[in-house]
């Protein structure tokens, strides 16, 4: 990435970054509740320690990113493209079609400048947190 990036590069990195974690943690389908993925979402970036080198990326109750501008609009980014969210009734996290998870692995610290495993950080805060509220609300 460049040395600033703009608001649309860093809604990419963390859209594809967020995909490539959550597959390399087995999630192939989450929920797509918005109130929910906002809640896990605004959770999960406050407690990742890399979300400052995202400046642009809002994950608050006045804005939160996650759902429409990025996940939602993923599948339309422009390439090249590592990842992506497929949204309907659940959210998938998907590869482009001729990529591997050894290719994500590869290309997405070099594209992005984080390690693998920042990313997978993130992707555990945010699947932790939302299958928690999923829970908790089909408890209720």
């Amino acid at each position: 990435m460049a040395s600033k990036p703009t608001k649309a590069q860093q809604l990419k990195a963390v859209g594809e970054g967020l995909a490539v974690g959550c597959l390399m943690l087995g999630h192939h389908e989450l929920p797509a509740n918005k109130m929910n993925v906002e809640l896990a979402f605004q959770r999960a970036w406050r407690s990742w320690p890399h979300a400052g080198r995202f400046p642009s990326v809002r994950a608050d109750l006045e804005r939160n990113h996650i759902y429409w501008q990025i996940m939602d609009n993923s599948a339309r980014r422009r390439q090249p493209t590592i990842a992506f969210w497929d949204v309907g009734r659940t959210l998938h996290p998907q590869l482009q079609e001729g990529f591997d998870m050894d290719d994500a692995k590869d290309l997405l610290p070099k594209f992005h400048d984080l390690p693998i495993a920042a990313w997978v950080e993130l992707a555990q805060l945010f699947t932790d947190a939302l299958l928690e509220d999923r829970g908790s609300s089909e408890s209720q």
